[in-house]
């Protein structure tokens, strides 16, 4: 299945029209003739199509071309500088806005002004102005009668509560509205996200503006507790901190209000509000960022530059039997965009997938990703012995399965026996090697001084680490080549768009160097592991960084005085990270 065959199925399965999808986007035709395979649309146009059907831009890999490349950094440069809070900021959000002629540029840079107002402190009212010019080049209706009916980007419903909540009048139908739609949407998709705990904050906020919540009836308190204890429920084991300690305080607040034992509520808060201080991070949400990144991206003639190089393969090598010397060199100096077939081939040539927007697995068949999903739960919440009940049949008939899929599938099957301890160490890591080799070279990836690496590769080269003798002649090699790869992706904004593969890669170089007892170095890692973390608001991330440079510094100083970020207990729980919890309480115990 093609992903414009694939964009419809999820359309027809919602019981979308394409009216419906395309409202405010493009033309009824545009989307009909992508559908039917008649046409390409431009990438941010896509990225939107797959947003309103629910499908996250950041669970793809996106090689992009040339000129879409360079418009998708110019997004990055100018979401890194607000974040960071550079000087520079406001002069490139407006010179952004002077130069955008396509629609979702336009949208991109105004939406960019409002949060620009909303970082300075400028009034409510333009804010909501600067979000409402955003807004309406693509949601051409702010009337929730209509719009409630349409397939709403999380951008777009994010955009709309701004556009609402900084409004002078009074907005709460409109704001209930979106907690409605919200509510909604979590439930057909089955999983919580940041825009339905902001629609929660600002509705809650606007109700408690309207009449103090130790004034409001009986119903309407345990209701409005009900829904907000839901949200709090529901972020519980996702790791996401956007708007978790607004969440905590308001529920503490009500809690209060109906008499009700908040104790547990207030330990929470607080363990938050410590963590935010470790952080160096605010407490309160300003800004829910990673809405609008598009991570995961890398430029396709860089792409094959770099792979043709790790691989040892010539230009000629690469190009025969599948296209002229030429193509070749233009492609990797940008000056010609790839066709989509052939650049499909020199990518599967070189053992990597073979399309240009590609899923954590390669299936757009509704069945499979279904059960790739269940076997990617199961591994996540240690259920290792169903991961090898669900991964052994899909792996025997491997003639059936895209090989990226299929080297996927066999590290977490191997993954699991090893826990499961069906695997000796010996075994385990011949296996590994054996099934990284279908790929890359073991050798080649240690020699090459370039380095591009599939998704894949990278976790089989950080399990390989975390579990290969120390005393072996390869382990310093292959630790300096994973720490060259996780470098040259944690410059700047790459920091953000490679998150994916840095959380993998990241702990696992600290923890080498400071089985090492090389502090400077296992602590640059732990700072970089919290920027990410504080940019995308991650707790698991952030318990493991803070946790690392509490123990550096305590072995660094051979002392036992500094102070103990306890509160990880606390933290743990909160996002029912049950091993975390032993494991901090073990380390922190109480007084």
């Amino acid at each position: 299945m093609e992903l414009n065959e694939y964009v419809k199925m999820m359309r027809m399965e919602q019981g979308f029209t394409i009216a419906d999808v395309s409202w405010g986007l493009c033309s009824e035709g545009t989307l009909r003739h992508f559908e039917s395979g008649k046409r390409e649309i431009p990438f941010f146009w896509l990225c939107r199509v797959l947003a309103r059907l629910g499908m996250k831009e950041n669970a793809q890999q996106l090689f992009l071309e040339k000129i879409e490349y360079e418009r998708w950094q110019e997004h990055m440069d100018i979401i890194w500088a607000l974040w960071q809070n550079e000087h520079q900021k406001e002069e490139m959000v407006h010179s952004y806005n002077a130069n955008a002629t396509e629609v979702m540029d336009k949208q991109f840079g105004l939406r960019m002004l409002a949060i620009l107002a909303i970082i300075k402190g400028e009034s409510e009212s333009t804010i909501s102005e600067w979000t409402k010019r955003a807004l309406l080049l693509t949601v051409p209706e702010l009337d929730a009668e209509v719009w409630k009916t349409k397939p709403l980007a999380l951008q777009e419903l994010d955009m709309l509560l701004d556009y609402y909540y900084y409004q002078e009048t009074d907005c709460v139908d409109e704001l209930g509205a979106v907690v409605n739609y919200l509510c909604e949407y979590v439930a057909r998709k089955n999983r919580a996200n940041v825009v339905w705990a902001k629609a929660v904050v600002y509705y809650v906020r606007a109700l408690e503006k309207q009449q103090p919540v130790d004034t409001w009836a009986q119903d309407k308190l345990s209701g409005i507790l009900d829904m907000v204890s839901e949200v709090v429920e529901s972020y519980r084991g996702c790791n996401n901190g956007y708007y978790l300690w607004e969440l905590l305080e308001i529920r503490q607040r009500l809690l209060e209000a109906a008499n009700m034992d908040s104790a547990e509520t207030i330990g929470f808060r607080r363990a938050v509000e410590r963590a935010c201080e470790d952080w160096k991070i605010e407490k309160e949400t300003k800004v829910l960022w990673p809405l609008y990144t598009i991570n995961n991206v890398e430029y396709i003639g860089e792409v094959l530059r770099k792979r043709r190089l790790v691989l040892g393969f010539s230009k000629e090598d690469l190009v025969e039997g599948i296209c002229d010397l030429r193509t070749i060199q233009r492609y990797e100096a940008g000056t010609t965009c790839p066709r989509k077939y052939t650049a499909g081939q020199l990518l599967k040539k070189m053992g990597l997938p073979d399309v240009y927007l590609k899923r954590f697995f390669l299936t757009f068949e509704s069945n499979q990703n279904k059960l790739f999903k269940a076997i990617r739960d199961n591994y996540n919440a240690g259920k290792y012995r169903n991961v090898v009940a669900m991964t052994e049949p899909l792996v025997n008939g491997k003639e059936e399965l895209e090989p990226y899929n299929y080297q996927r599938l066999m590290w977490y099957l191997l993954e699991s026996k090893y826990k499961t301890k069906e695997l000796s160490q010996e075994e385990w890591l011949e296996d590994m090697k054996e099934n990284l080799s279908t790929t890359v070279e073991w050798k080649k990836i240690l020699n090459s001084e370039d380095k591009y690496l599939s998704y894949n590769e990278v976790n089989y080269l950080t399990a390989i680490l975390y579990n290969i003798d120390k005393r072996e002649a390869d382990y310093m090699t292959l630790l300096f080549c994973v720490e060259k790869y996780a470098e040259e992706k944690s410059c700047s904004y790459q920091l953000i768009n490679c998150a994916t593969v840095l959380r993998v890669t990241m702990n696992m170089i600290q923890d080498a160097y400071a089985d090492m007892e090389l502090w400077e170095k296992t602590n640059m890692w732990c700072e970089k592991m919290l920027e990410v973390a504080g940019f995308f608001r991650n707790m698991r991330m952030f318990q493991d960084a803070i946790y690392n440079l509490w123990w550096n510094h305590k072995e660094e100083d051979k002392t036992t005085e500094s102070v103990k970020p306890s509160y990880l207990v606390d933290l743990a729980k909160l996002m029912k990270d049950e091993e975390n919890e032993r494991f901090f309480a073990s380390r922190f115990p109480e007084d």
